[in-house]
């Protein structure tokens, strides 16, 4: 295979994925879709989540720099804040796939489950905590919580079409 053909899909695989980002961000901030009980999913976490278990740690950590930022964008929180925690997440995600764990819907729930408790607490700190606010319980218990479950049940979702992307456009050696 020639270079530029590898450069093409390798392109085209990466446009894919952001192509991929951006439907979770339109999904995940469209009013009244997939809300359950008052509670709508994160879904660009498990997008990013599901790149960086088949990419590996550093595509993985990029591609959660550019997640993060859409969240960022979305949370109305400052730029950078979840983008670096995304990147953080998603360099360690790709390492744990690369030497520890198979790629199976179980364990990107569980990992999707871990990466959504880090960086919600890291949120509910920095946003409620820190600043002393009343109900913060509440937030947690009624809000935050129910969000990370539901976001993270419906992970394998995203890691099936990230997957299918990576098996098609994943040049030949």
């Amino acid at each position: 295979m020639d270079l530029r053909k590898i450069y093409l899909t390798l392109t085209v695989k990466w446009a894919l994925y952001v192509l991929l980002a951006f439907t979770a961000y339109v999904l995940q901030t469209t009013p009244g879709l997939f809300q359950l009980f008052g509670i709508k999913p994160v879904l660009l976490v498990p997008v990013c989540v599901a790149v960086a278990a088949l990419e590996g740690e550093y595509g993985g950590a990029f591609f959660g720099i550019f997640c993060g930022m859409l969240w960022d964008l979305a949370a109305g929180r400052i730029a950078g804040f979840f983008a670096l925690f995304c990147a953080g997440c998603c360099f360690a995600v790709g390492l744990i796939f690369k030497a520890y764990l198979r790629q199976n819907r179980l364990n990107i729930m569980l990992i999707n489950g871990g990466v959504l408790t880090v960086l919600f607490m890291a949120d509910f700190l920095f946003s409620y905590v820190l600043f002393d606010l009343q109900g913060v319980g509440q937030v947690l218990a009624f809000r935050m919580l129910p969000t990370m479950l539901y976001s993270a049940l419906l992970s394998p979702i995203p890691f099936w079409i990230a997957r299918r992307i990576h098996l098609k456009f994943t040049p030949e050696e």
